[in-house]
């Protein structure tokens, strides 16, 4: 290994981190100031897309140059236009959740139920960050361009959870790993309780949740409405009380974990829930926006590792002496950082 192909890698997560700040600041400061006039006037003007528009237009606001800038239409053309998809309300209109499930506007002390709305070319995260071999990462940002309503549960005025593109498609992949007895750790508005009862092969759905308020607003508004509401069953416990109740005799066989707002709060939880799957080997566990959290993983193990190299001449890190770099491209990879995770300290110790 030398520390030029160490440079390399280098500037891919330099890279990387560029784009999830810019949209950051976009998210936080700037989500709505693309207007559909804007867009209009503008895709008239150039015969574009509204797609080809929206990026050309949001390149231009996180101060990406890439009509003058070799770097910045390179960096337009491999990170910012394959992140922006243009969604349409059919995408969402057949969903099982949106289209049967009635969410009433209630309120039980600080949780309440209501409806929110994307508007029209609003900028939003709508999927998991796409990771690809060479360790780039790209966030999926999407926008409609139409309003998009869908319902919410707030706390305290404050969102914490929604029915909403992001959470739809984050949910395709584990909805499709469970089968049998499944667990959920965490309540939320029941999507994926309700997606996982709609499964011929799920016998039940128990679902963990420590707030007794959101199991009362959930049970009294939305599980009626359940066509298999007979197989949920819900228990009013702290998740991590709950795990250290079960034996590998149990007869669950697939956990779900969701106890996360996003990545930035879910990291230690997750390495907390890790450190559970050795001892309980017959269940399955699946999480939440794992590729997001592994992400944060990656980045603190390659900085720790470029500093061995540039200090030591030599990687030694997660139990690995790593001689090449093909050896930290793999170490670095998902499938190895699932593992990694399970042997990482537990949050709370």
């Amino acid at each position: 290994m030398t520390i030029n192909e160490l440079n390399i890698l280098k500037n891919t997560f330099e890279k990387n981190n560029r784009i999830f700040r810019m949209y950051s600041l976009y998210l936080n400061e700037f989500s709505t100031m693309i207007g559909k006039e804007l867009v209009d006037e503008i895709s008239n003007e150039c015969g574009s897309d509204e797609r080809n528009t929206f990026v050309a237009l949001l390149s231009e606001m996180l101060g990406v140059n890439s009509l003058d800038n070799e770097d910045d239409e390179a960096f337009e053309m491999e990170y910012i236009s394959p992140s922006v998809t243009h969604l349409t309300q059919d995408m969402y209109l057949n969903d099982l959740y949106l289209k049967n499930i009635k969410v009433p506007k209630a309120k039980y002390g600080e949780w309440e139920f209501t409806e929110l709305e994307y508007k029209a070319y609003e900028g939003f995260i709508w999927n998991e960050i796409q990771a690809f071999d060479d360790l780039k990462e790209i966030p999926s940002l999407a926008f409609f361009s139409e309003p998009f309503k869908f319902p919410a549960v707030l706390q305290n005025g404050r969102e914490w959870m929604a029915i909403k593109p992001s959470e739809i498609e984050t949910m395709k992949e584990p909805l499709n790993l469970v089968s049998g007895n499944v667990v959920t750790l965490g309540l939320g508005m029941g999507y994926f309780t309700y997606m996982a009862s709609e499964k011929a092969n799920v016998k039940s759905v128990t679902v963990i949740e420590r707030d007794e308020k959101v199991i009362k607003l959930f049970s009294e508004y939305i599980l009626p409405q359940f066509p298999n509401k007979d197989k949920v069953k819900i228990v009013n416990i702290d998740a991590f009380d709950y795990l250290d109740s079960l034996t590998a005799l149990s007869n669950v066989d697939h956990i779900f974990c969701d106890i996360w707002h996003d990545a930035s709060d879910g990291l230690p939880l997750y390495l907390k829930i890790k450190n559970y799957e050795d001892k309980l080997k017959n269940i399955e566990f699946s999480y939440w926006i794992e590729e997001s959290l592994l992400s944060e993983i990656r980045t603190m193990i390659f900085r720790t590792a470029y500093s061995q190299f540039k200090e030591q001449g030599s990687i030694n890190i997660a139990g690995k002496h790593i001689e090449s770099i093909e050896e930290l491209y793999k170490l670095l990879s998902s499938e190895s950082l699932r593992n990694i995770a399970k042997k990482m300290k537990r949050a709370d110790k």
